[in-house]
């Protein structure tokens, strides 16, 4: 008499179950894995910028001008998580406003960087509710937020 080998449908569904948890873990924790490394392509960018900025008024007295394709200060226009719209209104001669915008697994985040009356630049996030219901990412008015919790450290 032989004997059939195989796996029986209750074996299956366990392995199933058990493959099932595992990616109720793991799918969670790879998007915000890689919602933080675009938080931090954003931040680069920003810092960068600012550089560039401060650059620009060195030779001109004056941030106006900034987006003009023969800047210095000529920011990147997107990367895989954010675009970076350069708008002249945002650019006076004391001051300016940079802003990345969140798109695909970033939509609804904004990174900025601001100055006014040739003071310190401020940094924040801000974060739609959607994003933020939907990530569990948290907006700070004081910083660059660069993991869940909204802590500026």
């Amino acid at each position: 008499m032989s004997r059939e080998r195989g796996f029986t449908l209750i074996e299956l569904m366990i392995v199933v179950v058990i493959i099932g948890i595992l990616s109720m873990i793991a799918i969670p924790a790879y998007s915000d894995y890689v919602r933080r490394t675009r938080a931090a392509e954003a931040v680069a960018e920003l810092s960068a910028m600012t550089v560039k900025l401060e650059q620009h008024f060195q030779d001109h007295r004056s941030y106006v001008g900034a987006c003009a394709s023969n800047s210095v200060a000529k920011p990147v226009t997107s990367t895989k998580g954010f675009d970076f719209p350069c708008v002249a209104a945002n650019y006076t001669a004391t001051g300016y406003l940079f802003e990345a915008v969140g798109k695909a697994n970033m939509a609804g985040f904004t990174y900025s960087v601001q100055v006014t009356n040739n003071g310190a630049p401020v940094r924040s996030t801000t974060l739609t509710p959607a994003a933020t219901t939907a990530t569990g990412w948290v907006g700070n008015s004081a910083c660059w937020v660069l993991r869940k919790g909204g802590d500026c450290s």
